[in-house]
């Protein structure tokens, strides 16, 4: 069996039993719990097999729902292909105790939406007490599942720009046309600037 006849298998087990209209954020909300189950079965020493395969169905039929059943499944291999491309540039630092890499940010890298810099635009340098990363992170991480697979459509970047104001009315928040440009847009990322409205220094968080 190839990918592709793999997920149209896939596809007829989960619109009959969890329905067509079944998002594919729901997919990967189960998926996080897949994860934790692989996990346990690492720290067991059971065969993680079983749950390997668990993840990958979960990962193809969220796929599948977001960009449709004709989807060829090659795209997500040539898309793989190409974030490797791009991650093999990176530098990477010591790993944590989980031995875990995280990559060195570079001043002109703003695409890694967990690795959030502040950009001083005022002589008023950039202060925790003024401009709150860990309350923007804990938003992004809030709503980065329900947008995982949102079209970068006016009626998304306006959802979105709502609720960092709501959650954010201390700041202002910019999420248009103005900072989603068409080759954003087709990449599949939507940037939001939260900025300080004194001082003028800001963050830009990508979903």
């Amino acid at each position: 069996m190839n990918l592709n006849e793999l997920k149209y298998k896939a596809a007829e087990f989960s619109d009959k039993t969890f329905g067509r209209d079944n998002p594919p954020t729901a997919s990967i909300r189960k998926l996080r719990g897949e994860v934790d189950e692989l996990l346990e079965c690492f720290e067991k020493g059971d065969d993680p097999s079983e749950e390997f395969a668990d993840c990958f169905l979960l990962l193809i039929d969220a796929y599948r729902k977001h960009f449709g059943d004709d989807i060829d499944l090659q795209k997500l291999i040539d898309d793989s292909s190409d974030k490797l491309d791009v991650v093999s540039t990176r530098s990477w630092g010591e790993p944590d105790e989980h031995g875990v890499f995280q990559h060195i940010k570079e001043e002109e890298d703003d695409g890694d939406p967990y690795d959030l810099s502040v950009h001083s635009a005022g002589s008023d340098y950039y202060n925790p007490d003024v401009l709150d990363i860990n309350k923007i992170e804990r938003i992004y991480d809030e709503i980065s599942l329900d947008f995982a697979f949102a079209t970068t459509s006016p009626d998304t970047l306006n959802k979105i720009k709502k609720i960092f104001q709501e959650k954010l009315p201390e700041y202002n928040v910019q999420c248009d046309d103005k900072n989603n440009t068409l080759e954003s847009r087709n990449a599949g990322q939507i940037w939001i600037r939260v900025t300080h409205p004194r001082n003028e220094n800001y963050i830009d968080v990508v979903l």
